[in-house]
């Protein structure tokens, strides 16, 4: 019987393939015109709308009085809830609001909006305090903070912050999920990091001096510094020190700011030089680093590399992030700060063609794409807020502080922080569940389309509140697996199948090609409906 149902499986397996697979090839044959995603509309989470249920403001016109337009109504029961005694006066007309009986609010504004008397009705709608809602932290400086917190709505709509306080009212996340940041070391002593800076305990509680868990590092309690070879991540720079603030600043601890993530751990990873380089050798040791403590049962969901270059490539470091991702770590890197197309000009480590890897792009206060932020609608994935952020600092001279600063390097870190609060909600969920949480949550915004693969800027409450499940061939990201997909997918394999954007949307098993394994796997799943989907 167990032989007899997988046969059955693995034709219904097999038939499915070829259908996709004849679908695809007339697609490849038959269509020259570019297809497009059909992608859902934008959602947020301002609070927008609503009005008094059962009434109308009314404004008439000169000459005409509310008694007359109660008499011509006789069997709708009008009052007259409010006079704006006033304001009638000085503009000469009448203003008032107006019920009537067990009318619904549009059933009265049609009614009134027919009476010759009426100049202007209209509903009378709800106002709302410019806060964001959600659970606030008591962070003195949490105000400064406008990625997290925005109430002012832009020309799109919607807020230009990442929804974090709508999110913290799920989750803030846990002691469990450490973040590792490769950068110019991290100040593990500032007041707002301190709490979260991870530790490895069998140093801590060692002996001085001596390599006490054995991974070949002395005194490696905080992270290492393979810069200058030793076990001391000190930053030297503060640059490192405010991309930790932005992933996992103590939050609601009444100190100065909070990171996105109130409670995850940072492991301070320093490859920079004081003179502000980083060898390749430098990143992939770090990352090996990573990968050792991965295995000793550290949760190490994320890498954020706030760094790059232009032609730089590199198969060797392309396949130490590899490896990362291979032990279920995702890998965040800046997009650059050349204004540049990263498709044209690639931007290394960020334009890796890996499926681990998120690049992301700088947004401003208006939700636009920042002036000096590369971009590329294959190889930079979304935007995340990287103008004028606050964040923790270290000065060699003033110490511990606090400092505004730009860039993709701190946009980067936003979608660090946001991965790790959803490996703490979603700890059953691998690198690709994620990366595609991140991928669905987006807002879209004008100024990221045909500039980013999403064409969205990070939204962490949508992130975390999108039903379903992960399913490999939900390309259009509508919550199925259906012919709008096979029709991307037919695109990306008959004229666009060596761009980037397309291999990091479709290459489903990650082997750096779009090709028919990966046509297996989406019909493997053809006619699912139950995608990750808002």
């Amino acid at each position: 019987m167990h032989k007899k149902k997988w046969m059955l499986e693995k034709s219904r397996y097999i038939k499915n393939y070829l259908y996709v697979l004849l679908f695809v090839c007339l697609i490849v044959y038959f269509s020259s015109e570019t297809i497009c995603l059909a992608l859902p509309p934008p959602v947020h989470t301002a609070r927008i709308g609503g009005f008094r249920a059962g009434a109308v403001l009314v404004k008439l016109k000169v000459g005409r009085t509310y008694e007359d337009l109660i008499r011509s109504f006789p069997a709708a029961g009008i009052h007259i809830s409010k006079r704006f005694r006033q304001v009638s006066q000085r503009l000469r007309t009448g203003y008032a609001l107006i019920t009537a009986g067990h009318l619904r609010a549009d059933e009265l504004l049609r009614l009134l909006r027919s009476s010759p008397m009426v100049k202007k009705a209209e509903l009378d709608h709800k106002k709302w305090l410019l806060d964001c809602g959600g659970i606030l932290p008591n962070d003195p400086r949490f105000g400064e903070q406008w990625a997290l917190c925005n109430a002012q709505e832009t020309s799109m709509g919607i807020p230009a912050d990442i929804s974090a306080t709508e999110a913290w009212g799920l989750e803030t996340g846990s002691s469990k999920e450490v973040i590792a940041v490769i950068d110019t070391g991290i100040d593990y002593l500032h007041p707002d990091l301190k709490a979260n800076t991870w530790i490895n305990k069998a140093e801590a509680n060692g002996i001085t001096e001596v390599d006490d868990d054995g991974n070949g590092y002395i005194d490696d309690i905080y992270g290492i510094d393979t810069g200058e070879d030793d076990s001391d991540p000190m930053d030297i720079d503060g640059h490192g020190t405010h991309v930790a603030g932005i992933i996992a600043a103590a939050g609601n601890n009444g100190v100065g700011i909070t990171g996105i993530n109130w409670h995850a751990r940072i492991m301070a990873l320093k490859g920079f030089r004081p003179s502000g380089y980083m060898y390749e050798s430098d990143e992939i040791e770090l990352i090996d680093y990573c990968l050792d403590m991965k295995e000793r049962g550290v949760d190490i969901v994320a890498i954020n590399a706030s760094y790059g270059c232009t032609n730089c490539y590199s198969d060797i470091e392309r396949d130490a992030i590899d490896a990362a991702g291979q032990a279920g770590i995702l890998f965040v890197a800046a997009a650059g700060n050349d204004r540049g197309d990263d498709d044209a000009t690639p931007y290394y480590p960020a334009s890796f063609t890996l499926p681990n890897i998120i690049s992301v792009a700088a947004t401003n206060e208006e939700d636009r794409l920042a002036t000096f932020s590369n971009y590329g609608v294959s190889s930079v994935d979304l935007g995340a807020p990287g103008y004028s952020i606050l964040s923790t600092y270290y000065d060699r001279d003033s110490g511990h502080g606090y400092a505004y600063m730009s860039g993709t390097s701190m946009a980067a870190p936003q979608v660090s922080g946001a991965t790790a609060l959803l490996a703490a909600s979603y700890p059953w969920e691998d690198v690709f569940c994620r990366k595609m949480r991140v991928f669905a949550g987006v807002d879209r915004i004008g100024d990221l389309e045909g500039k980013t693969l999403t064409g969205g800027r990070l939204n962490l409450y949508n992130s975390l509140t999108l039903s379903g499940g992960c399913c490999p061939g939900d390309i259009d990201q509508n919550g199925t697996v259906d012919l709008g997909d096979l029709g991307v997918f037919a695109q990306g394999f008959s004229l666009l199948r060596d761009q980037q954007g397309y291999l990091k949307g479709m290459d489903f098993d990650g082997d750096g090609d779009l090709d028919g394994y990966d046509l297996a796997i989406l019909s493997g799943n053809f006619g699912r409906v139950d995608c990750l989907s808002r």
